[in-house]
């Protein structure tokens, strides 16, 4: 973008920024080149700024390490890098979380997932939060309800260390476990919240997903393999009136309310692409046996 022995304006650099952004098709290009140039300036000012402020200085130059570092993020995103994986952080209900490419980029249509925890008739409820990436739903849940005790699950060590330093930074106190589902989940809980990979490799994608990671997004069984697993796993570690909570794309929503209905479940709600169920029976007084793991 850059042109020998010229001066470019903030205004100069988001002009063609949002040019080279339309040209690669990116959905937003006018946001996304505000959202880009403000990240470089808040990196060489080492203070946060804001989009309106980048826009007030319209006609002020841009020095030489803020304009190259703007056109290195430029170029990512002109090859279709996810925003949140440049300026490493990404927004979810109305709080700033650190992201990685360790992580799937939260989505807005996982926070009906909090709209529907916080609406409940519940006052200490035990939350479990199963694969939690960055940890965006249970420490958000932990923030929303202060009575909650949470507990965050993941297989991915990389994704237990961004929930982790997540947890710190916006004070929660949480507990974080290495887990494949539930299987080093310890406990009963009256919530299992969980959004697992679910994405069928057979279904069109956008190219910013071929920056996330594969196995916090693909599932097989037409995306159903997690979820089900999870449903089979969360009948014992449910209390008796516990529910679990998940996400899933519409077009499995049928498949995914038949396969609870033959194993126990009752389908209680559907909310966007959230799934809530609650258990037909009390498992726990009809002889199921709980294996305890010994701690060692």
């Amino acid at each position: 973008m850059r042109r020998a022995n010229s001066i470019i304006t903030v205004a100069d650099w988001l002009t063609e920024a949002e040019k080279v952004l339309a040209q690669a098709k990116v959905l937003s290009p006018h946001l996304d080149a505000g959202l880009l140039l403000t990240t470089a300036m808040s990196i060489s000012e080492k203070q946060p700024l804001d989009r309106s402020q980048v826009y007030a200085r319209a006609s002020v130059p841009l020095d030489a390490d803020t304009l190259d570092m703007a056109d290195k993020f430029l170029e990512r995103r002109k090859n279709r890098e996810p925003l949140a994986y440049i300026a490493e952080k990404k927004e979810f209900y109305g709080r700033e979380f650190t992201i990685t490419s360790s992580v799937l980029v939260p989505r807005p249509e996982t926070e009906t997932i909090i709209d529907i925890v916080k609406a409940l008739p519940l006052k200490s409820p035990k939350i479990v939060d199963v694969g939690t990436g960055s940890g965006v739903i249970g420490i958000t849940l932990a923030l929303e309800l202060p009575n909650a005790k949470l507990t965050l699950s993941d297989l991915s060590s990389a994704a237990c260390t961004i929930a982790s330093y997540n947890m710190r930074m916006l004070g929660v106190g949480a507990k974080i476990v290495q887990s494949n589902l539930m299987k080093d989940v310890f406990g009963t809980y009256d919530l299992v919240v969980a959004n697992l990979p679910y994405v069928d490799r057979d279904w069109e994608v956008s190219p910013e997903t071929a920056f996330e990671p594969e196995r916090a997004l693909f599932a097989s069984d037409e995306g159903m393999f997690y979820i089900k697993k999870l449903l089979q796993e969360a009948k014992t570690k449910l209390t008796k009136s516990g529910l679990v909570i998940i996400e899933a794309d519409t077009r499995q929503h049928a498949k995914l309310i038949d396969f609870a209905d033959k194993n126990d479940y009752k389908h209680r709600l559907t909310k966007g692409l959230i799934l809530v169920f609650s258990l037909t029976k009390d498992i726990h007084e009809n002889s199921v046996p709980v294996v305890k793991r010994k701690r060692k």
